[in-house]
């Protein structure tokens, strides 16, 4: 359809936007004298230097993230020096296919959708921080995944991946109120279904039970007939 069309074309065009923006980046490290990478970034790819040459990543001075990170750019010392740069542009990408799906489960108009999506894909914060080098990207991947594991009711899933991305940044524990208050939520939703439930499992093996010993429940005459009875006795004589 167009509007799947439309959503294609424009994470194909953030993809170029972030792709010119490494190249960018190389060229103006090289030739201008304020650098275009993030600082950080030197500390992820030398932490993953040490942890090649079978050392600990925070040997580094200064290296005080989880070593999961490091072991993501060891590729770095392997393929080539962008490649961190690269998987933190991509993990930007798909924070912006979450997003979409986030707010498709919780029923948001199409249009808006589509203008949040662009906001994010093309949004210059969000582009320039993945592509110098900076991490958030793979915190924001793990919190909108995060969001749209609570809204379908994986609720163990939603709390893996929030300590999962606490491991990485410590900030999304803010979040752990709001899922908590989310899950109690639902639960105490599904607790208002079960009398109902309840009340057939009582009456069900009583029926059973009045079944196999041969009695069974009156029929709807027997009951119309009883009920005409008991308010003709229950009626006053006339003298």
């Amino acid at each position: 359809t167009g509007a799947s069309w439309s959503t294609s074309r424009m994470f194909a065009a953030a993809a170029v936007v972030r792709v010119a923006l490494i190249a960018w980046g190389a060229w103006q490290d090289r030739m201008l004298h304020v650098p275009y990478t993030d600082i950080d970034y030197h500390v992820f790819s030398d932490a993953a230097s040490a942890m090649l040459a079978g050392q600990s990543p925070f040997s580094r001075p200064t290296y005080r993230y989880t070593p999961l990170l490091a072991m993501l750019v060891a590729p770095n010392h392997i393929l080539f020096a962008a490649f961190g740069k690269t998987l933190f542009s991509l993990c930007d990408l798909v924070a912006g296919h979450f997003l979409n799906r986030v707010l498709k489960a919780d029923h948001t108009p199409r249009d808006t959708r589509r203008a949040a999506l662009a906001l994010w894909l093309f949004n210059p914060i969000t582009a320039v921080l993945s592509t110098r080098g900076s991490a958030d990207s793979l915190t924001a991947v793990l919190i909108l995944a995060m969001l749209l594991a609570a809204l379908r009711g994986r609720h163990d899933a939603a709390a893996a991946l929030l300590g999962l991305a606490a491991h990485v940044r410590i900030y999304p524990l803010i979040y752990l109120p709001a899922l908590m208050l989310f899950v109690a939520r639902a639960a105490g939703r599904a607790t208002h279904a079960l009398p109902s439930g309840r009340e057939e499992l009582h009456t069900a093996p009583a029926a059973a039970v009045d079944s196999a010993a041969g009695r069974h429940p009156p029929s709807q005459a027997s009951r119309s007939a009883a009920t005409s009875t008991g308010a003709m006795a229950a009626r006053p004589a006339r003298p």
